[in-house]
């Protein structure tokens, strides 16, 4: 089965959800001064790509690692949305025009 990297990068221009704390990258060691590097990162636990735990919602909900990992493998729809507002309602007869069938090859959709 063909798959799709759904992860974006973790840096500060990273949007969060509003009142989270922002994600903050700072230098711990660098290579001049330390041979190695290491960053020191702040952000919230709902920063980047994740997917939402039952346990953030449920007070004795699930953690994710309660889950096997291919529970979050399954058939989908690449649509692209990059032109709707945040939090804009994207309506069912919308995502027709939206939806890319391209063969999907090693991951990557067909230009």
């Amino acid at each position: 089965m063909p798959t799709r990297d759904l992860t974006h990068p973790l840096d500060e221009s990273t949007a969060v959800y509003p009142g989270d704390p922002p994600v903050r990258l700072s230098p711990a060691a660098t290579h001049d001064e330390d041979g190695y590097r290491v960053t020191d990162l702040h952000l919230g636990s709902h920063s980047g790509t994740h997917v939402d735990a039952p346990s953030h919602t449920e007070r004795d909900g699930k953690d994710l690692d309660e889950f096997a990992v291919d529970r979050f493998a399954f058939d989908a729809r690449l649509v692209d949305c990059s032109g709707m507002g945040a939090r804009q309602p994207i309506r069912r007869d919308e995502l027709e025009s939206k939806v890319d069938d391209g063969e999907l090859n090693d991951g990557e959709a067909d230009d």
